[in-house]
């Protein structure tokens, strides 16, 4: 496996088009924020780290797809033995449950290249 690099740090907006609660915050991490080339094909994500305001949850969708749900939105990490499998190309929404509190949520992925099963 491979390091592919990271996001940086991608600050929340706010969004009507949030799929859990219209009008609240979503990070979104399209191609361009992930960077992979897309001749890389598979590849996972190994580690998240995430912050947003106390109290907050947030659900997690692959393109339209829904992926997971998180109870503590407030500071959360990724657990690096169930990595999420990806594709190039795929965009990956965090939609929060809040549209005030502190600190705005902010997402920082980090990617390698696919394990063989």
């Amino acid at each position: 496996m491979g390091a592919l690099g990271d996001t940086g740090l991608i600050v929340g907006t706010l969004s009507g088009n949030n799929l859990y609660v219209p009008g609240a915050y979503i990070v979104k991490v399209g191609p361009q924020q992930i960077g992979v080339a897309t001749g890389e094909g598979n590849f996972e994500c190994y580690h998240i780290a995430i912050q947003g305001p106390a109290g907050s949850s947030f659900q997690i969708y692959i393109g339209d797809k829904f992926y997971d749900f998180v109870v503590n939105g407030d500071i959360n990490s990724w657990d690096p033995s169930q990595p999420m499998k990806l594709v190039a190309g795929n965009t990956v929404y965090f939609y929060w449950n809040v549209s005030t509190g502190t600190p705005v949520p902010t997402v920082t992925m980090y990617f390698q290249t696919a394990r063989l099963i």
